[in-house]
């Protein structure tokens, strides 16, 4: 079954006329999902995640306002309540949605065109669902740092293809993308951690979106790319809706490897020495 989507923007700066995406609707047959920015549930927003909202006051009504309109299925009216400072606009069709809800496909969507780095205001908001795991992550790169793979400082006896952190990897839609790994031997493998074992499961997934959204700008501008997602996740915490819907957008985007899982560990470390040590 196919989606129709469309995008709410928000311009700050009228007189320069450049939109940030602020939103989607999305219908499936005669269901209207729709998710904001700063919302924590529907309709409710925190007003600390809009930085970049001159009036947070007037941002949380036309949120409310486009919610009660969707409540009565009536797209058309929200999309004909356009002002030089918020519009809503057609997005198109999603065509290959599969088994996915409306709910999921909305949240890959918001994933995409709101948080995903695609808009410069993004990158710079920083906001704390898209904060990488600093666990996890010193755990696998303490992990690379045993198998001497990991480029760090001037080490002269690292392999032809070491992976690196802090590596800003282009993407099609934004140029600065920072992955947590990367490593390059003619083609570019970028890896990014995310823990969904916290219990804050709506943050994980969101970051999961936020993770699935950055790999796709990249594979869109390097078509050779190879993107993993390094997870830490327990099969009851794969019961979680959150959970699930944030593996479903990482899975889109990315092969899996569960932290947990010794054999997935083992296989993903194997891979990547023999990719380090090729000629």
């Amino acid at each position: 079954m196919s989606a129709r989507y469309w995008v709410a923007k928000y311009i700050s700066d009228v007189f320069r006329d450049e939109p940030r995406n602020v939103g989607v609707f999305v219908q499936v047959g005669d269901v209207i999902s729709a998710r904001f920015l700063g919302e924590t549930d529907p309709g409710i927003v925190d007003r600390r995640k809009l930085k970049s909202v001159s009036y947070p006051d007037v941002y949380h009504q036309w949120v409310t306002y486009w919610r009660k309109q969707i409540s009565k299925l009536s797209i058309e009216s929200v999309v004909g309540a356009n002002t030089t400072s918020y519009r809503v606009v057609e997005g198109g069709t999603v065509t290959e949605t599969g088994d996915d809800s409306p709910e999921q496909i909305t949240s890959y969507l918001y994933a995409l065109l709101v948080e995903g780095g695609f808009s410069e205001a993004v990158a710079q908001e920083e906001e704390t669902e898209t904060e990488r795991p600093v666990d996890l992550e010193i755990e696998i790169v303490t992990e690379l740092k045993t198998l001497r793979i990991l480029a760090e400082g001037d080490d002269l006896f690292l392999p032809r293809h070491p992976i690196r952190r802090n590596i800003i990897i282009p993407g099609q839609h934004y140029n600065a993308h920072k992955p947590a790994l990367v490593q390059e031997n003619g083609i570019c493998y970028v890896m990014e951690v995310i823990d969904l074992t916290s219990s804050k499961k709506k943050n994980s997934r969101d970051r999961a979106g936020w993770v699935a959204s950055m790999f796709r700008d990249i594979k869109l501008a390097q078509d050779t790319a190879q993107t993993i997602g390094l997870v830490r996740v327990t099969e009851q915490d794969r019961e979680n809706e959150y959970v699930k819907n944030g593996l479903s957008l990482l899975s889109a985007e990315a092969s899996i490897v569960n932290w947990l899982e010794t054999l997935e560990r083992q296989e993903f470390l194997r891979q990547r020495q023999i990719i380090a040590e090729a000629f």
